[in-house]
């Protein structure tokens, strides 16, 4: 291993890998003590993030180990593509709470922010299958990422809620972005 084929570069991405590991394991969201670390509120996105990390700590490894640069840029366009993923996956990411698997009580507040047409933002509410509730929630600001925030009473029992972009197209258009939680209501 020589340090000395390391360039700025290369310790930036060793820096910036260890920082979002550690990341993960600070809290993300709650308040006063009740928080969520990242491994705890991102579901599927955690892991992804953990490999756009590794690919930072791998660049620097590999960088000083190999003799020439081929592998290591490898890594890097790899890492770069991992970055991308990354980034959309969070900035889709719509509900900031409940977490994914959160208990919580009868009167469920959702809040989250989302970029959508009309600050129109469609929710609902399943349980095995079926819709349970629905309705819409108005953000701050159309098209611009703003705050929203619903409550919805349930029963006790397990459910999935899901928010959703507005589809003004009328499904002639991409998909619309979903993000979905499941939570266990207690009485």
């Amino acid at each position: 291993m020589d340090l000395r084929k390391l360039r700025t570069g290369e310790w930036i991405a060793l820096a910036s890998g260890v920082a979002l590991i550690v990341a993960l394991f600070l809290p993300w969201y709650g308040d006063q003590g009740d928080t969520a670390s990242g491994w705890a509120s991102l579901t599927v996105i955690d892991v992804v993030l953990c490999v756009c990390a590794l690919f930072g700590i791998a660049q620097w490894f590999l960088t000083a180990q190999q003799p020439t640069s081929a592998v290591p840029l490898a890594v890097a366009g790899l890492g770069a593509w991992a970055g991308i993923l990354a980034t959309i996956l969070t900035l889709i990411r719509v509900i900031d709470a409940p977490a994914d698997g959160a208990v919580v009580g009868r009167d469920v507040e959702v809040t989250g922010e989302a970029a959508v047409f009309e600050a129109t933002v469609p929710w609902v509410v399943v349980a095995d299958g079926v819709v349970v509730e629905s309705g819409f929630a108005n953000s701050a600001e159309g098209q611009r990422f703003s705050p929203f925030s619903f409550t919805v009473t349930l029963e006790p029992g397990e459910y999935v809620v899901r928010v959703a972009e507005d589809d003004p197209s009328g499904g002639e258009g991409r998909p619309p972005f979903t993000d979905d939680k499941r939570i266990t209501v207690t009485g």
